[in-house]
């Protein structure tokens, strides 16, 4: 669980997982793009050309075969990396070895009463991480100055491997559970749904 910063109440915003989920890839999400592909690229190849120089070049040092070796793969991986990356770059459609998985989410936000014990609350969401099928769970105080938040203060957002999962969880007693704790606080709810695909 990660501390990513606190709101003018006191409240924390809280994620499970790395990454803000929806801008962000998870932690345990690998996302494939063209800068980051250049950045590794450049990285490893700079780095073997350097150390095959220094190394290879140099007067006086005396490099082992199976470290020349290595450098000499690194480098050629670099090229192999750069070449698949090619076709990608040039027609801005991703590889065809790259799946478009989808993560579905579920998001509530609350207005609660002002005696609502909020600890308590967040304490019960957090507990959801546990539940099989949840990716991760994410919770924050309202913080928009735009006045259309209805005077909902609490949001919570969980992420699913699939629509099984979010079926599966929709009819669970912990979410049931989770519900008829903070029933009596909350004086407005609304829920919404959705899929979003990360390239990766």
């Amino acid at each position: 669980m990660q501390r990513i910063g606190s709101a003018k109440d006191g409240l924390s915003y809280l994620t499970s997982g790395g990454g803000d989920g929806l801008a962000m890839p998870l932690g345990n999400e690998d996302v494939a793009t063209p800068v980051r592909e250049a950045t590794s690229f450049t990285w490893w190849a700079a780095t073997s050309i350097v150390l095959c120089i220094g190394l290879l070049l140099h007067s006086g040092i005396d490099v082992p075969w199976f470290v020349a070796l290595i450098l000499v793969a690194e480098f050629l991986v670099s090229v192999r990396r750069l070449g698949g990356q090619l076709s990608w770059w040039s027609d801005g459609q991703p590889r065809k070895n790259v799946e478009q998985r989808q993560r579905l989410r579920h998001f509530m936000s609350v207005r609660l009463h002002p005696d609502a014990p909020i600890d308590e609350i967040v304490a019960a969401f957090l507990s959801l991480d546990q539940l099989e099928g949840v990716k991760s769970v994410e919770l924050g105080t309202n913080c928009s100055r735009e006045g259309k938040s209805r005077e909902h203060m609490l949001g919570f957002l969980l992420t699913f491997k699939g629509r099984q999962q979010l079926k599966a969880f929709l009819t669970s007693s912990e979410r049931a559970a989770f519900l008829s704790s903070i029933e009596p606080y909350v004086s407005d709810d609304f829920v919404f749904d959705f899929e979003s695909g990360v390239v990766g």
